[in-house]
Parts: C-alpha cells; sequence; structure tokens
C-alpha cells in the first residue's frame, strides 16, 4: 500500500506491480461498487474517472444533472488516469495510456493535464510507501488485576477503549489458488500479506496431516526460499521469513496459548518460538523469533531448533520520520503521530526535564491527558509501540535517535493487558526490541501516541 499525495493531497492506495518499481496507481473505497461504464452513474468506473479529472482541474460545472461546490473528492477510480473526451495526460512529453503506462515512482511524477477547451495544468505526484498496523484483537477492558468495564475514569484509554485502532486487523483463509489444490494460505487483507497456512512440517486445510519441523535459523531461511521454486507454493515465488511486526501482526492480544487465531493459522505449535528473518543486530550470534504460546518477541541462538511459517509479499518499507516541529513526529509509513520525548522530557533535543517512570494506571491517565499540539492522545497498543523499534541498529536504544532522542533503554508501557496475568501489561524494551510484559504495579516509561 501506498500514501498518494498529488499536490499535497493525500489518497490511501493500492498497487499493482508491472515490472520492478514501475507500477499503475488504483484508488479503493469501501463499500463502493462499480456498475456499467455509463459516465452519469455514480457508482460507474467512467463516472468515477471523469470526477476525478474535474476534481483536480477545479471544474465545479454541472455533470449529468448533478451540481458541484467546494473540494470534489473522487469516490474512487479504477485507474490512475484522466480519461475524458478531449482531454490527454503526459508525463515528460510521453502520452499516458489508462492501464499501459507504468512510471517509476521512486521519485515524484510530474503529470501535464490538458482539456478540450484548451485548459492545462500539471500535478505532482509523490508516492510514499505505508505500512497499516492492525489492532491488537484486544476487546475488554482491565483494571490492576481483573476485567472491568469499557471507559473505566480509574483506567482511561487503554487498548480495547479503541475498537479496530489504528487499523482494523483482517484474514481471510485458508484457502487454495487455482491450479494449486494442496497449497493452503491465509492472506492478512490489511497488510495484503500472504501466510503459509501451517506451520512447517504440517500441510492440509487445517494443518492434520505431518509432524511440525523444527529447525536453525539458516535452515529456516533455506526452506522458505525453496517455496520459490518452479511457479512457486500457491502460485507465489517470493516466499522469505517473516519480519518481527508480521510475526507479531498475527497475534491476537486477546486469545492465550496460542495467542494467533487459531481458524485461521490452525496447529500453530507452542511453547517453541518462530522464526523472523532478521539477525539481532546486537548480537549476530542470535536472530529474533516470537513465541505464539505467549506473544513474546526475543532473540535466541541462530542454531536453536525454532518453529517456521513463511509468508509471501514485499518486504517492509524503511522507517520514515517527519520532525512536525511541535513536539510530534509522524510516522509516514503508519501515518500515527508520537510523542517525540518521552513523558517527562521535552524541548527540541528532549533535554529539559527528567523521563519519568509511572506505573500502568498513570501512564494511561498522562496520554488520555495529554494536549499536545491540540491533538487526542492515547497510550500506543503493544502493534504500535512496536512498529517504532528499529531492529537494524547495533547499538542501544533500538529506535531513530534522530526522531526519538533520549529515548533511553528503558523499557516502555503498551496499554495492552496480558491475557492470562491480568495484573501484566505488555511493554517493549527499547535496550533490545524485546517485546515483553511488566506488573501494572511496576514502572515503566511512556510514549504516547495519536492518530492516525
Amino acid at each position: 500500500m501506498f500514501i498518494l499525495k498529488i499536490n499535497n493531497i493525500s489518497w490511501i492506495v493500492a498497487y499493482k506491480i508491472m515490472k520492478p518499481l514501475s507500477i499503475f496507481i488504483f484508488l479503493f473505497v469501501l463499500n463502493c461498487t462499480l456498475s456499467l461504464n455509463n459516465p452519469c452513474d455514480l457508482k460507474s468506473d467512467e463516472f468515477n474517472k471523469f470526477l476525478f479529472a474535474k476534481a483536480i482541474l477545479g471544474d465545479i460545472t454541472s455533470h449529468c444533472g448533478l451540481n458541484f461546490t467546494g473540494t470534489v473528492v473522487p469516490p474512487s477510480i479504477s485507474s490512475f488516469s484522466f480519461v475524458t473526451t478531449g482531454s490527454s495526460a503526459s508525463v515528460s512529453g510521453t502520452a499516458q495510456v489508462s492501464g499501459v503506462t507504468p512510471n517509476d515512482f521512486r521519485n515524484p511524477i510530474v503529470y501535464s493535464l490538458s482539456v478540450a477547451n484548451g485548459n492545462s495544468k500539471t500535478y505532482t505526484v509523490t508516492v510514499n510507501p505505508i505500512m497499516p498496523v492492525p489492532d491488537s484483537g484486544q476487546v475488554n477492558c482491565y483494571d490492576a488485576s481483573a476485567l472491568t468495564t469499557c471507559g473505566n475514569g480509574g483506567f482511561p484509554g487503554q487498548d480495547a477503549d479503541y475498537s479496530n485502532t489504528p487499523s482494523m486487523r483482517s484474514f481471510v483463509g485458508p484457502f487454495t489458488n487455482t491450479g494449486f489444490p494442496s497449497d493452503f494460505i491465509t492472506r492478512d487483507s490489511l497488510t495484503g500479506l500472504t501466510v503459509k497456512t501451517c506451520t512447517e512440517g504440517l500441510s492440509g486445510a487445517t494443518c492434520a496431516t505431518g509432524g511440525v519441523t523444527t529447525m536453525g535459523w539458516i535452515a529456516a531461511g533455506t526452506a522458505c526460499s525453496g517455496l520459490n521454486s518452479g511457479s512457486g507454493y500457491a502460485g507465489k515465488t517470493n516466499w522469505r521469513l517473516p519480519t518481527v511486526n508480521e510475526l507479531g501482526n498475527v497475534v491476537n492480544y486477546q486469545n492465550v496459548a496460542p495467542t494467533v487465531d487459531a481458524a485461521y493459522f490452525p496447529a500453530t505449535a507452542q511453547p517453541t518460538a518462530y522464526w523472523a528473518g532478521l539477525s539481532y543486530a546486537i548480537n549476530a550470534a542470535n536472530s529474533w523469533d516470537l513465541d505464539y504460546g505467549l506473544g513474546t518477541a526475543a532473540n535466541a541462538a541462530v542454531g536453536t531448533a525454532n518453529n517456521v511459517r513463511c509468508v509471501a509479499g514485499d518486504p517492509e518499507p524503511s522507517q520514515n520520520f517527519s520532525d512536525k516541529g511541535d513536539g510530534t513526529i509522524l510516522d509516514n509509513n503508519t501515518s500515527l503521530v508520537w510523542q517525540k520525548c518521552p513523558v517527562g522530557l521535552s524541548g527540541t533535543s528532549c533535554a529539559t526535564g527528567g523521563i519519568s517512570t509511572i506505573d500502568w494506571a498513570t501512564s494511561l491517565a498522562t496520554c488520555n491527558s495529554l494536549t499536545l499540539a491540540g491533538k487526542t492522545w492515547r497510550l500506543p497498543n503493544i502493534n504500535e509501540l512496536r512498529s517504532i523499534t528499529d531492529l537494524t541498529r547495533t547499538v542501544a536504544p533500538v529506535i531513530n535517535v534522530t526522531a526519538f532522542p533520549a529515548t533511553g533503554v528503558g523499557v516502555y508501557w503498551a496499554s495492552s493487558t496480558r491475557l492470562g496475568t491480568l495484573t501484566f501489561a505488555w511493554v517493549v524494551n527499547f535496550s533490545t526490541g524485546a517485546v515483553t510484559t511488566n506488573s501494572k504495579a511496576a514502572t515503566s516509561n511512556v510514549r504516547c501516541v495519536s492518530g492516525p
């Protein structure tokens, strides 16, 4: 997925790779169904193309008896094109043909548009990759030790107080692709990632055939790349080990042992962890893994016999943060806005004050009452908090220290409670990047989040 900016107006877009880094762009709106190509049918492909062209040209004249006022925003278009009678679009003198002409969007593209009446205008199109962060799955609220009603003023703004935040988690499967009747896969509809339904060694729709095969990290990578031979497992040839975020996004933090949704990922092995595809940068003798029995992420010696579940899809984009100059940091990949400084610190380099270490309830209240930059804030859930770790750093803290100075090597609270031990909540240890838990009565650091 990408963020598409046209003259600084943004849309979220999905894309289809036509050749390396040359793409056609598609805009989609949920619950919008295209009908016949009738330029006067509000649900039609042609109407939406026409509306989009009118919108970007600032043309609010009547069309098909409809009057437009103010800014016209297209509900959907089938492809990034400007196909209307008597109009044309070009890039650097090359005519743009809908569904045919690819462009390399690694750099901004300038489109020149002309319409029949002679009007013309240029539009700069910038495409930035995005990495949606799923909701943690937690649907119940908890106090210091037990279930409570959401909206509890003593524990405000916790994970389940925000439904489907920052994005709704959604999986489809297990299913098979045409021509591959034995190759069961599960798709993450939010990110577009394809996951091999079964742990290595198992097969079938319910993963009931065979036995789990554990292996070291190097062998695990080989097992996943081996799925790319011939036509590829399920017809895909980009299988690999998942990242830590991709492993973690499968976790449903409302579940206990296993912490995944068994309907989509049957027979998930536990307590042995699953390998991620990233070496532990601080100690290359280890690599990252995630335990689906607990939901914790840590690292283990590369020779450890772990489980393997492969994924197919584009790699995660590199981290991309923008300092907004008002004490906030925008994550351009996720659209989340973060407190630049940990709670207790302030200033351009977060050098003023002293970092606060507070208990879980106080952390919830602190973020819930924050008014920084006029935004509404919350304590991040565990998926949000994990998303800002930089596991490629060879020294602590494992975070972008330019975007987030003075983070230190402390443990930071998430708003998610650990199911099975309700007196504990989830945390990220920024000295290592580990995802683990801490007693709610203990004290940890805090960085609040807003948006998207």
